[in-house]
């Protein structure tokens, strides 16, 4: 998740979670919902006059960041958790907001919308008494995803329009609130304005902000392969890779990687695609992503039945991954 808003004591990276499934969950928005949530917690930088207990919350949240940039839900909520807890020892609520917002943000990378509402509430209601707004415009704009997730279409235009007017009053392009707003006209089936919202997020995404860039471009691609529009999505996907490779967002990458996979299969390049879609299996096995694998090595069978490819060696090797010595995966 890296990215985001400034103000002097900390940065705010925005958009990339009480009964916690702490598996990833693929779905179809998922994809473009996930490298969002990336996006979506805060950084720490303390100022100088920080207290310790607030020098301690920061450190915390920058574990939780780097957890949750390599898919350990687990272990980024219980660092943000301790992050909460300094906050409100410090008795700073911009802390506590912060660290709120992005327990939110895990929940919702988890599926339990219900839980991400309630602490992204929380967070916004926090926020409404503090002086700097760029916390609400925030957490505003991650409830409004955690309802559109939730097909609540009705309740999400309503936190659409609440965050855009704290962004109109700030006078700040805000990319994560166009990618919202693209995946809500997307719902409603709506392609033209989902891709010129999509289209204003890649535009205003800040350029060193990896989280914004990969979001917005994702989701754009993906708008694009899902309308077969493959030559077009292309180098969106490239583009979304290439900024998840730079912020370290693993499960981005495999996302990235099996999106370019199936839109070079579409357009009839067997071999790119094949090798695509086996960087992808191998890096969510690699995460300990069994799930997705599997689901990608079945793709695959079925692309080699036909074609002139071999998978000895990717499945022996996704094995060692999931089965073998590396099984724990990287969050233990």
């Amino acid at each position: 998740m890296q990215k985001g808003i400034e103000n002097p004591a900390l940065i705010l990276t925005l958009p990339i979670f009480l009964d916690i499934k702490w598996e990833m969950k693929p779905a179809a928005y998922f994809l473009i919902v996930i490298i969002t949530l990336l996006t979506a917690c805060a950084g720490a930088r303390p100022a100088p006059d920080t207290s310790e207990a607030q020098k301690a919350g920061h450190r915390e949240t920058a574990k939780g960041n780097d957890w949750f940039r390599k898919g350990c839900h687990r272990s980024a909520w219980e660092s943000f958790l301790r992050a909460h807890r300094h906050f409100v020892l410090a008795g700073d609520p911009v802390g506590e907001a912060m660290a709120l917002n992005n327990m939110g943000t895990v929940y919702r990378a988890t599926g339990d919308i219900s839980g991400a509402l309630v602490l992204f509430d929380e967070a916004v209601a926090l926020h409404r008494h503090l002086p700097e707004a760029s916390g609400l415009l925030q957490s505003l704009s991650n409830r409004a995803a955690a309802l559109i997730d939730d097909n609540r279409l009705e309740e999400a235009a309503g936190a659409i329009a609440s965050a855009q007017q704290v962004a109109d009053r700030l006078k700040i392009p805000f990319s994560p609130l166009r990618v919202n707003q693209g995946i809500y006209y997307r719902k409603k089936g709506d392609f033209e304005a989902a891709k010129k919202f999509f289209e204003t997020a890649v535009q205003t995404a800040k350029p060193r902000n990896f989280g914004q860039i990969a979001t917005a471009q994702s989701a754009l691609g993906n708008l694009l392969l899902d309308k077969n529009q493959t030559e077009a999505a292309l180098p969106h996907l490239a583009a979304a890779l290439e900024a998840d490779r730079a912020s370290g967002n693993l499960p981005g990458i495999a996302d990235d990687l099996a999106a370019i996979g199936n839109a070079y299969i579409r357009q009839g390049d067997i071999i790119q695609g094949v090798d695509y879609l086996k960087r992808g299996l191998l890096s969510y096995a690699a995460m300990g992503d069994k799930k997705q694998a599997e689901t990608i090595l079945v793709t695959l069978e079925k692309i080699c039945r036909e074609a002139d490819c071999r998978l000895e060696g990717i499945r022996h090797l996704a094995t060692q991954y999931l089965e073998g010595p590396l099984s724990q995966g990287l969050c233990d």
